[in-house]
């Protein structure tokens, strides 16, 4: 990681003044500078989503990078939002080839402002409002009360994808990659798995607490794709009954958890969620 000398300094100063850890720890070199070029290119440029929620679960992504790109010119260039990230300190790059870059977040710090600024970007693009999503989650997985989860994930998805591309032949995993991404940006304190062993097959999507101190259930989510809308209904409840017959439920069970089950079904951009507990 990479650590910002002026931020130290200011931990250690509000610490020996008194402060508290939570206190002290703020995001100082985020706050010392205004941030509006970049929020502008993240808003602007609702493609980024995809690279962002990779870059936001730790994964680094290959990306042109053009160091002398005047920032006149970054709005007119595809990848002038990569060289601006980067040569502004949001991103690391690591040369790959022929101007091509792998690019990672550098810090927690840099990680957060990443969080915040996709939160506010969905409440002006989706009309959803992300932090009431967390909320459901975390609901969810700490009293069993599944409800307003599945609602807001009817919501966010339904919203979200009338901005891109559903391409028909690999819808699912489109639908799969946009659950994954929305989980990981907010679920520091959760463990999120695709395609893990469990019971009979493959889980698609779970999610459940790193420490059961936090939480005492487990969501397990499997996808299907209906032939038609009038499908829908008929399609969720198949995929929460597949949970059951094949035990994906079997892993999180043995970690000490209760379950919630989740079936999913989509048809292009519309989305029925059925769960039970």
């Amino acid at each position: 990681g990479i650590y910002n000398p002026w931020s130290v300094i200011k931990y250690v100063h509000e610490r020996i003044g008194g402060a508290d850890i939570e206190r002290a720890l703020q995001p100082y070199w985020i706050n010392s500078s205004g941030n509006e070029l970049i929020i502008k290119q993240i808003e602007s440029n609702p493609s980024l989503q995809k690279d962002l929620d990779r870059l936001m679960s730790g994964q680094e992504i290959l990306v042109r990078i053009d160091p002398f790109l005047s920032l006149r010119e970054i709005d007119r260039h595809p990848h002038g939002v990569w060289t601006l990230l980067t040569s502004g300190g949001y991103l690391n790059a690591k040369y790959a080839h022929a101007r091509k870059y792998r690019v990672f977040i550098p810090n927690k710090e840099v990680d957060e402002f990443y969080k915040l600024s996709v939160m506010d970007w969905m409440k002006k693009k989706v009309r959803v409002d992300m932090g009431e999503f967390w909320e459901a989650l975390d609901k969810a997985v700490v009293e069993g009360n599944a409800e307003d989860f599945a609602n807001l994930l009817k919501i966010y998805l339904e919203n979200s994808l009338s901005y891109f591309d559903v391409g028909y032949s690999d819808a699912e995993r489109v639908y799969k990659a946009f659950v994954l991404g929305m989980l990981s940006m907010g679920t520091d304190g959760y463990v999120v798995e695709t395609e893990a062993e469990s019971g009979y097959g493959r889980v698609d999507v779970a999610v459940y607490p790193k420490d059961r101190r936090f939480g005492r259930y487990a969501i397990v989510m499997e996808l299907k794709k209906a032939e038609s809308e009038r499908a829908l209904e008929t399609k969720a409840q198949e995929a929460l009954e597949q949970i059951k017959e094949k035990r994906y439920t079997a892993k999180y069970e043995n970690l000490g958890f209760e379950i919630i089950r989740v079936g999913m079904a989509f048809y292009g951009k519309e989305v029925v969620v059925r769960y039970e507990s």
